[in-house]
């Protein structure tokens, strides 16, 4: 199991501007100390290094305000850095480190920064990374203080709503949201599918009709052309005469467009070649600028940034240590005063019973109040070892980034002169290509105006070939057709006259009103298809969202009756001979209401609601909600701030069992100021304050058995 096997603290809240180091148990911690000792800020800086965003769960205002202020002769710390130390030998975070070091540092601005073994990250990757080993803030593996009044008092309506967030409702609320969206779509797709159709419908209509006069059309038209043909027979020579001049037209217009084709082509074909010369060009500046030569010089750049922010800070380091190695005095009364303190806590692990241990950590209590007593006096001294060794590394290392950096300048320079011929090859390449694109544009601008000449020239070739064609066709009809005998002219022009009178009644023709028909009619039936689509989606739509109430439903129930379940047993745990349930508000529908808790203290007592009982009592049906929920989703780690203050000794005891039992699965760091709550810790943490500064004191009880 991964576990929480250390924490480091520089420079966060009350622990000063130099390293703190603080181990805990795999199993079972006990915190313990004096008010304003700064034990819950241990808690805090746990919170704070798992990525905690809200300043305001840290008791503070702004991620600035958690560094280190300063006062008794200490300055104020730069940054907080705290290190998460993580035993990872069975492999449960997917690092291949048996031990994980998660990092996180915030300067004076407020900027954070996360590191995990040493590399820096993003907060995303870090609460990923966490979350594959069950370590979390959520799911309420964490509960510190005050938080255990705002869950008693919570409404029956945000108690459901957590069982929602368990349960991932959400998930299934998502869903609804998108098939309510995918269903509006649909119908609104339908809605605009159906005015569609009508439009459809009444268009193929118009075309009906338009369809049948083009029919008449046509006859008339080809009834008129028999006519035409028969009255232009006694012109035929007229029409000879006119199809000689339009051939000739004809082939002097073509001579001219094969003309103009053939220069065009040249031009199109010269624009090719230089398209693929400017492309080519191009590339090719595109792969030397993307080459490994300016890769090198931006990574050399970002490095020797990198050089000079750790030079700076060796030499920040160097600086304070130099003060503190000025200002060393005798620390003779206050190491008298700790071999004290150890002397008696040798006694303490010497004891060979439960009681004598007990009474001995009474003893402790006091033995920590006199050490209390003595640092007030001490107030105002500054005590620094001499950090002469840390010095003498310090100035090395200062070297040594010096001249790193040196060495990293030298190249950057070197790298800039190789770019320098580079750049000037990549200019000759633009100029030529820029070259080139001006001639482009010309060739582009005279291909333009030669096509504005064939169309017109096409226009006309078609127009004289219609002519021919139409002209050659009504002379094959006179050389092949003859007119009817005893058939005259006046009677021909009387017939074309009446044709033309009913041609004129038809009214505006659609000549393209059978192709339209076809075409229409074709998507009037294709809009039918999708209309009826539309209909089978909406009806597939409508029923998984059923599907979905039915499913958050079911996965909601299922939680419930488990977070339910685990509720009255431990609760029976808690209170023997009592009983608590889960109630809801409105059963058959569980999302309409809340969910009340009610409780039993004793099997003669009445039936209360949570809002009902006293503060202890609130407070044990409160921790049993807790636990229900951790069971259902089992964390790694639990954290609890105080939880057992408002308990009677005899309920400190049994919460302190179930904690021990809990701690056989998941590692618990509690912190309490009751005596059966640390009894039951394998390790014991006491926190004091000397010279305005946090210290911690380790006691393991392993040693000393049940």
């Amino acid at each position: 199991m991964v576990y929480v096997s250390r924490l480091e603290l520089r420079g966060f809240k009350s622990f000063g501007n130099f390293k703190t180091s603080v181990s805990f148990d795999p199993s079972f911690t006990g915190i313990t100390g004096k008010n304003g000792s700064g034990k819950s800020s241990l808690v805090e800086a746990l919170r704070f290094v798992i990525g905690e965003m809200s300043a305001k769960q840290m008791r503070a205002e702004r991620f600035s305000d958690l560094l280190f202020s300063g006062g008794n002769g200490f300055k104020p710390a730069p940054f907080a850095e705290v290190s998460l130390y993580l035993d990872n030998r069975d492999g449960g975070i997917p690092l291949n480190a048996s031990e994980v070091v998660i990092t996180r540092r915030v300067d004076r601005q407020g900027r954070c920064a996360y590191y995990i073994n040493g590399r820096r990250s993003s907060r995303q990757e870090l609460v990923e990374l966490i979350g594959s080993s069950n370590f979390s803030l959520g799911e309420y593996s964490f509960i510190f203080q005050g938080e255990m009044d705002k869950l008693a008092r919570m409404s029956p309506l945000e108690r459901r709503q957590l069982i929602d967030e368990m349960a991932g409702v959400v998930e299934f609320e998502e869903k609804k949201t998108k098939a309510l969206q995918e269903l509006q779509e649909v119908q609104k797709n339908l809605e605009v599918r159906e005015a569609e159709l009508r439009v459809l419908e009444e268009r193929v209509r118009e075309l009906q009709a338009a369809r049948e006069r083009l029919s008449r059309y046509r006859e008339i038209e080809r009834e008129l052309e028999q006519i035409e043909a028969w009255l232009s027979g006694m012109e035929y020579w007229r029409y000879r005469r006119e199809l000689e001049r339009v051939e000739r037209e004809l082939r002097e217009e073509e001579r001219r467009k094969v003309s103009v084709e053939k220069f065009l082509e040249g031009v199109r074909k010269e624009i090719r070649e230089l398209e693929t010369k400017k492309s080519g060009l191009e590339e090719l500046i595109q792969r030397k600028e993307r080459g490994k030569l300016f890769q090198e010089q931006e990574r050399l750049r970002g490095a020797i940034d990198q050089l000079r922010e750790l030079l700076a800070e060796e030499e920040r380091r160097k600086e304070e240590l130099e003060r503190r190695m000025g200002e060393a005095k005798p620390l003779i009364e206050f190491r008298s005063l700790l071999e004290e303190f150890r002397t008696i806590r040798r006694k303490i692990e010497a004891a060979s019973s439960l009681e004598e241990i007990r009474k001995e950590l009474r003893r402790l209590g006091e033995i920590l109040e006199r050490i209390d007593g003595v640092l007030s006096r001490l107030e105002g001294s500054n005590i620094p070892e001499l950090p002469q060794l840390e010095y003498q590394k310090t100035v090395s290392k200062v070297a040594e980034l010096r001249r790193k950096l040196e060495e990293a300048r030298s190249k950057f320079r070197e790298k800039s002169k190789e770019l320098e011929k580079k750049r000037s090859e990549i200019s000759k390449m633009r100029k030529a290509a820029a070259e080139i694109g001006s001639r482009l544009r010309l060739l582009r601008a005279k291909e333009s105006k030669l096509s504005l000449q064939l169309s017109p020239l096409q226009s006309r070739i078609s127009s004289l070939r219609e002519e021919k064609g139409r002209l050659e066709e009504r002379m094959r009809h006179l050389k092949a057709v003859q007119v009817p005998r005893g058939l005259k002219a006046s009677e021909l022009e009387r017939r074309r006259e009446e044709l033309r009178v009913e041609k004129e009644q038809l009214g505006k023709i659609n000549l393209g009103a059978e192709e339209e028909f076809s075409k229409q009619n074709e998507q009037y039936q294709e809009a039918l298809k999708h209309h009826q689509k539309l209909v089978e989606e909406k009806a597939k739509i409508e029923e998984a969202l059923r599907e979905v109430e039915r499913r958050k439903r079911e996965v909601f129930m299922e939680v419930f009756e488990r977070v339910s379940d685990n509720f009255s047993r431990v609760f029976q745990r808690l209170q023997p001979g009592g009983d608590a349930r889960l109630v809801l508000e409105v059963p058959e529908d569980p999302f309409a209401g809340g969910i009340e808790v009610r409780a039993r203290f004793g099997k003669e007592a009445p039936e209360r609601d949570i809002f009902g009982l006293s503060g202890g009592e609130r407070t044990l049906v409160t921790l049993a909600f807790i636990f229900a929920l951790q069971r259902v989703k089992p964390s790694a780690l639990y954290v609890f701030d105080e939880v057992d203050a408002s308990l009677d000794p005899v309920n400190v005891q049994r919460v302190a069992q179930l904690l021990k039992e809990y701690s056989k699965s998941s590692q618990l760091i509690v912190v309490t100021f009751r005596e059966a709550m640390m009894a039951a810790a394998n390790r014991l943490l006491g926190v004091t304050k000397q010279n305005g500064i946090s210290q911690v004191y380790s006691l393991d009880l392993r040693r000393f058995g049940d």
